[in-house]
């Protein structure tokens, strides 16, 4: 997990640290401050400053082999992934989108403007306060500060029914009228001298094009098989640490425990409430791949147990059936994992749940 939170540069100060989100650090310049946190290696991971300019990255970036090399030999303090988005910035302006690989957003500060760049399907959320330059990673954070700065807050009652009924907000909004979230696949530029005129640029549109080069099915699965298997090499690499993959039976996380380069070294966890098939099966597809399998036994009632902790870690934007992992961070940190990796949303690829179907009868 990781989060942020920006305000204006002012002498108030940040609401308190939550210690589940790990080390927190601080930055400021004359115009904004920026207080973060993030539970993973902070020599990777940490936010960075060369040149007056700093950098935050909001969840992960993917990166190879090489380009972590590199970012060991380029000038500035922090972590070597804000490093990097650092010189694509100064060097590679005309590239700079494309190089961001991975569900993570980017937050850079320079001397005459503050940036955002979501990230492409919105799996990070940035949330910005209506009338003030406030930002966030999470909504509840960003309330509570607006709160103690003494800015009204009031209720968005029509987003509340929409998440009680459908467990969702049609517009994507927040439980705050004061409280937006930002656009994903956008770059957000807000300008210090300009009275904070915000420009946006979207540089991603989801499409449904054809993206395959093959035209027959063999083809085509090959294809989604190298791909599957190349973002899982950008990011499993062994300096990162330990991998480990929350391994089911299904092909959503088997497709990613097959596709690493060594499955042996893959630490695998299996989430269970009693033996049934699909455990007798985890438990065969890493006899066969040799990796390492940690058994978790959970509790039959779990998601009503960790309810309030789903909620508080997601700003009540999470449903609760699907808070599997909630309670398993010290688990990763028991087994020194670097990177966790699952098969979730996959589904929605191989079974297409995001299309228009009916059922076959």
């Amino acid at each position: 997990m990781s989060f942020f939170l920006l305000k204006p540069s002012s002498n108030s100060s940040f609401t308190e640290n939550d210690d589940r989100f790990g080390l927190s650090s601080f930055w400021e310049s004359d115009k904004v401050q920026i207080f973060s946190s993030r539970v993973d290696d902070s020599k990777y991971w940490a936010p960075s400053e060369v040149d007056g300019k700093y950098c935050l990255i909001i969840g992960r970036l993917a990166f190879n082999e090489e380009e972590w090399k590199r970012a060991k030999m380029l000038p500035g303090s922090g972590g070597l992934a804000a490093k990097l988005i650092l010189d694509y910035w100064k060097n590679q302006k005309e590239n700079f989108y494309s190089l961001l690989n991975g569900f993570g957003g980017v937050l850079i500060v320079d001397k005459n403007s503050v940036n955002f760049i979501t990230d492409r399907l919105g799996f990070t959320p940035i949330y910005k306060s209506k009338d003030s330059l406030f930002f966030s990673s999470h909504s509840d954070i960003l309330a509570s500060q607006l709160k103690k700065e003494g800015a009204p807050l009031t209720l968005n009652k029509e987003c509340i029914s929409e998440f009680l009924s459908y467990g969702s907000s049609f517009l994507n909004d927040t439980y705050f009228n004061e409280v937006t979230l930002m656009q994903s696949g956008v770059h957000h530029k807000f300008d210090f001298d300009k009275d904070l005129n915000q420009h946006s640029r979207e540089y991603f549109v989801p499409s449904q094009k054809d993206c395959f080069n093959s035209s027959t099915k063999e083809g085509r699965s090959k294809e989604l098989a190298d791909a599957i298997k190349k973002a899982t090499e950008l990011r499993s690499h062994d300096f990162l640490g330990d991998t480990g993959l929350m391994l089911s039976s299904g092909v959503d996380s088997r497709s990613v425990l097959f596709s690493m380069k060594n499955p042996k070294k893959v630490k695998c966890f299996t989430i269970f409430e009693q033996e049934n098939d699909e455990l007798r099966f985890a438990k065969e597809i890493t006899k066969k791949t040799r990796s390492k399998h940690i058994l978790l036994k959970r509790e039959k009632d779990y998601y009503s147990i960790n309810a309030r902790e789903i909620v508080s870690v997601s700003g009540g934007r999470f449903s609760f059936i699907d808070g599997h992992y909630i309670s398993l961070a010290h688990h990763m940190k028991l087994n020194k994992i670097g990177s966790i990796l699952t098969g979730c949303y996959c589904d929605y690829m191989f079974k297409g749940l995001s299309q228009n179907r009916s059922s076959y009868k």
